[in-house]
């Protein structure tokens, strides 16, 4: 399992600069991505991190019925 976080700066207009939050997530058979941007770092990457969780759990679930099949 390897996780990735990256934080950037994207440059909207001369003044506005958006923050974007990145999260990779390699799994066994999977690999997980998830992008937000927002005005704050902070929101960015709850917001990531929120997309993150439930792909997470989907992808467990997914895993779950195909082992009961």
């Amino acid at each position: 399992t390897n996780v990735e976080i990256f934080l950037k700066l994207e440059n909207i207009s001369q003044k506005v600069k958006d923050k974007i939050a990145e999260i990779k997530v390699s799994i066994p058979k999977a690999s997980l991505f998830a992008k937000h941007e927002s005005k704050s770092f902070e929101e960015s990457f709850d917001l990531a991190l929120d997309s993150m969780v439930a792909q997470i759990k989907k992808n467990k679930e997914k895993k779950q019925q195909q082992a009961i099949a």
